[in-house]
């Protein structure tokens, strides 16, 4: 490769423009567009997100099998971000919710909603006076929201087209949609998939909704106000833009199988577009197939009735039920309903740059959406599975490490793990859950090694820690 130092040194060189034709255009775009380059005088991007580290712009695909409450959390969201509470007003709508005191701010799956402004769902489901009545059980139990002003406030900023209640009319509006009510429908001749008149209404329908503010930002700005009034009218008036479209379900209305990967990769393309476009959430629920292995987080989980399209959308999130190990940390903390009434939600792959993929564990209640207990549990901040190990919870541990400790007088980790694998086995019989931990000396799951766990009793006041010539050792307090 060539060095310009090289080609100078023999002497002067004809201007690199002069020689070279003007640069080619890409896709007809201008240079500008597809530059990476920022102009100097431009703020940084800010990453768009609806939810902090769930959900952000484009499709969320939201994977669960049926009647989990999937289509209930999100129908809470529908109804959240929309909420312009005062302070007092969120102050007394949690004392009166399922979250009193495990929050301060209006959140959903225990994350805040950082963006506020108007929402659609469009619902293939139920009837329109069925969406109605959760609405108002969501309010009332899950928000807190029982004032019936505030209720309409809320509802104002809120649109649900039933498809089942509407039918007729959104039929009469366009003769192709008698042929189903489908958001993408293939070509016959041509295989292309193209979206139909009711994809076509409701993305209209988003762009009216931003012009609306738009024009309503350019009156205030023609009026004589001072600048800080201004900007917090204009702040106000922004908050009327759309932020979120709920579309339930992808089996359907969405368009392509969930086999078709050509069609699928088609149409995710054009709504991911019009989703950065419009700069709103796109959540698209999905059917999952409730017998498979609820060990798994992901896409596999869905088996048979999988949509495998996790590749194509922005965001990914999982719902299950509980596992076996999930349900013995529950019993830990003194949950101890029927299973089925406890389900666990988590994001897969995301675009996000603040992802938050903690496991959430969540609670059916009888009129409402299922309840996000995490925090309650004590379980934030990690990973649900980091509180079980080899089907035994932390607590159960610590507390036969405490029995094990008072059992032997003083003694090391390495003592207790000896009297572990002693050839008479009583010890281990005695104290099971002690067999879950690592073994000392090996370089992994440290968290979970008989020294770290005593550690950790040490420095919270439940034992006494000596050092000694062989090591730490430990006794319970008032005993060494």
């Amino acid at each position: 490769m060539h060095q310009l130092s090289d080609i100078t040194a023999a002497g002067p060189v004809p201007n690199m423009n002069a020689l070279l034709s003007p640069l080619p255009t890409l896709m007809g775009l201008p240079r500008e567009a597809t530059s990476l380059r920022r102009d100097s005088s431009e703020e940084p991007r800010k990453e768009w997100k609806l939810v902090e580290g769930l959900i952000g712009t484009a499709i969320t695909l939201v994977q669960m099998a049926e009647g989990l409450g999937k289509s209930l959390a999100f129908l809470e969201l529908v109804l959240r971000a929309p909420w312009q509470p005062t302070e007092e007003e969120l102050k007394r709508a949690i004392a009166r919710s399922e979250y009193r005191d495990t929050t301060d701010r209006n959140e959903w799956m225990e994350a805040p909603i950082v963006r506020s402004g108007r929402t659609i769902y469009i619902g293939a489901e139920g009837a329109m006076e069925m969406h109605r009545d959760r609405a108002y059980d969501i309010l009332n139990n899950n928000m807190g929201v029982v004032d019936v002003t505030e209720q309409d406030r809320i509802l104002s900023r809120v649109e649900f087209l039933s498809l089942r209640t509407f039918y007729h009319e959104i039929v009469a509006s366009d003769e192709e949609l008698k042929r189903g009510l489908r958001l993408f429908r293939q070509d016959k001749k041509s295989g292309i998939w193209e979206p139909t008149p009711l994809y076509l209404n409701i993305m209209e329908h988003i762009a009216a909704l931003h012009r609306r503010v738009d024009e309503g930002v350019a009156r205030l700005k023609s009026m004589d106000l001072e600048a800080d009034i201004l900007q917090g009218m204009i702040d106000k008036v922004e908050e009327e833009r759309p932020v979120l479209l709920v579309i339930d379900t992808f089996g359907a209305i969405w368009g392509p199988r969930s086999t078709d990967d050509e069609g699928l990769q088609a149409v995710n393309q054009r709504a991911n577009a019009d989703g950065d476009k419009h700069r709103i959430a796109m959540a698209l629920i999905a059917h999952t197939n409730k017998s498979e292995d609820v060990e798994k987080d992901d896409h596999r989980a869905a088996g048979k009735g999988a949509v495998e399209m996790h590749s194509t959308v922005e965001n990914t999130t999982y719902g299950r039920g509980v596992n076996e190990s999930e349900v013995k940390v529950l019993a830990s903390k003194g949950e101890n309903e029927d299973a089925d009434r406890y389900l666990a939600f988590r994001i897969g792959k995301t675009n996000l740059k603040h992802v938050d993929r903690d496991t959430r564990i969540m609670k059916r209640i009888p009129s409402g959406a299922p309840v996000c207990i995490t925090r309650k549990l004590g379980l934030t901040g990690r990973k649900i599975g980091g509180a079980i190990r080899n089907g035994y919870s932390r607590e159960v541990i610590v507390e036969q490490i405490l029995l094990a400790v008072e059992l032997l007088g003083e003694v090391s980790a390495a003592g207790i793990w000896r009297k572990l694998n002693d050839s008479d086995k009583k010890f281990a019989t005695s104290f099971p859950a002690l067999l879950a931990c690592a073994k000392e000396g090996s370089g992994s799951a440290s968290d979970w090694k008989i020294s770290a766990l005593l550690t950790w009793l040490a420095g919270d006041g439940k034992l006494s820690v000596k050092k000694t010539g062989r090591g730490k050792i430990y006794s319970v307090k008032g005993r060494s």
